[in-house]
């Protein structure tokens, strides 16, 4: 399928300086200019999508500058800024497209490195405030527990709050997930009584977790 790529188009560091016709195996190519100064023949498809930003220079520099390329470090900041800044990365419509951005320091991964070192083993990068895009002020790294605890309302809940549920009685049941484990917490009157009971065993939950990080050391 042909990759719609005009001349002069840019993505990332590369620029499309000339389009070639289908080759023998039926894939579209293009000559491209790197704003290192070089030129490389690349598929389209592969620049559009942004799974190639330059020459490779970016892949040498990573390498030279910090060493951490293949690290997991790297892989999770690449991720971010793929899905908050690729219209074409399948999460984007959750996190670019909804208005979640990653602060200018951040397109650097050396400044992302420097301000979130070394990833806990077990930890995921977490935004404090999920309506808020990543930045040093609110990010975090965290267990899948916590992340679990800090996530948004469900699409197409009958409840204004997070982990309310309407049962077919008309009560309102509160539950909270902890360590990948389903905690029943109680059917309340109102969905206020039931987000009540999840803040409260939210907050104890988060209180347990910020000993653990103490314990751990972990920012």
């Amino acid at each position: 399928m042909r990759v719609k790529f005009d001349v002069g188009e840019k993505v990332g560091m590369l620029t499309l300086i000339e389009p070639f016709t289908k080759d023998e195996k039926g894939v579209y190519k293009g000559k491209f200019y790197c704003d290192c100064g070089r030129t490389k023949i690349i598929r389209l498809s592969y620049v559009k999508s942004g799974h190639t930003k330059s020459c490779g220079c970016l892949k040498v520099e990573a390498k030279k500058t910090h060493g951490l390329s293949s690290s997991s470090e790297y892989k999770i900041w690449d991720l971010m800024i793929q899905r908050c800044e690729n219209p074409n990365d399948k999460r984007y419509k959750d996190y670019g497209g909804r208005g979640i951005t990653v602060c200018h320091q951040w397109h650097d991964f050396s400044s992302f490195y420097a301000d979130m070192g070394s990833r806990p083993e077990g930890f995921t990068l977490d935004r404090i405030d999920n309506d808020k895009g990543y930045s040093p002020e609110n990010c975090r790294w965290a267990t899948p527990s916590e992340q679990q605890l800090n996530r948004r309302k469900v699409k197409g809940s009958k409840s204004r709050f997070v982990g309310v549920t309407k049962r077919p009685s008309g009560r309102w049941s509160a539950r909270i997930t902890v360590n990948y484990k389903g905690i029943y917490l109680g059917d309340y009157d109102t969905e206020e009584a039931a987000s009540e009971a999840y803040q409260k065993a939210k907050e104890k939950v988060l209180e347990e977790f910020e000993l653990m990080r103490k314990q751990r050391g972990i920012q």
